[in-house]
């Protein structure tokens, strides 16, 4: 079933405009995201909104634990942070001007 949804999200979101990450940050978000969720590595942008191409509690708190463990943050990554940046842009732009963390 969770095939089925993401084919679905991705032939929905075929026609948007496809904004590829502009620095380390944003390809690690992206990463994670397109793992996290189990979609292609360009079936979305960084421009896309995560909780459209089906990003739930669940995996949220999955990407929670997995950006927090890639980007080695020197704090705990809120869920807030998240859910008020849902784009993997404003989530790297909102990353960044909270703490340091180790490019990888």
């Amino acid at each position: 079933a969770q095939q089925a949804t993401n084919v679905e999200l991705i032939a929905r979101y075929e026609h948007s405009i496809y904004s590829p990450p502009s620095n380390e940050l944003e390809q690690a978000v992206l990463d994670e995201v397109v793992d996290v969720l189990g979609l292609p590595p360009t079936s979305i942008g960084v421009e896309s909104d995560m909780f459209e191409m089906g990003l739930s509690s669940i995996t949220m708190i999955k990407l929670q634990h997995r950006l927090q463990e890639r980007l080695k943050l020197n704090h705990e990554l809120p869920l807030a942070m998240i859910m008020t940046n849902s784009t993997i842009r404003n989530l790297a732009k909102a990353l960044m001007h909270r703490s340091t963390y180790t490019p990888v």
